[in-house]
């Protein structure tokens, strides 16, 4: 992960809460999101991993030009929630190797796959009781 420690001391519970990202060049504390903010971030990034499925189950492989076709404009998409910024400006204001980066770190910051994880286990538990 490459967030940047701020000059100031951090406790235990901001940095946990808190990363920096780098977009167009310029330091961007992220916040990690609340509930309502990361369930729409957790839309983009189930419609990333849909596509890759879909991608994946015609092709019997997934397809590196699909994903390229995918991926900026959804991982983009993904980092305008969890920075109050628009996609429109991160597409155009950035450099193409901050976008993933930046992506990267907002993912763990606001622990998707954990989060995903930890939604999927009950649900998986009520499809059982309902048999």
């Amino acid at each position: 992960m490459s967030a940047k420690k701020t000059g100031k001391k951090q406790t235990s519970r901001e940095s946990k809460n808190t990363a920096t990202i780098v977009l167009g060049g310029k330091d961007i504390i992220v916040n990690r999101l609340k509930s309502g903010k990361y369930y729409e971030a957790q839309k983009v990034f189930a419609s990333i991993l849909s596509e890759i499925e879909q991608s994946n189950t015609k092709n019997k492989t997934v397809n590196i030009i699909d994903l390229f076709n995918i991926m900026p404009q959804k991982m983009a998409e993904f980092v305008a929630i969890c920075t109050n910024l628009n996609t429109k400006q991160i597409l155009d204001d950035t450099y193409p190797e901050e976008i993933p980066t930046a992506f990267d770190v907002c993912v763990t910051l606001n622990r998707v796959t954990e989060n995903i994880k930890n939604f999927v286990a009950p649900m998986q538990g009520l499809g059982e009781k309902l048999k």
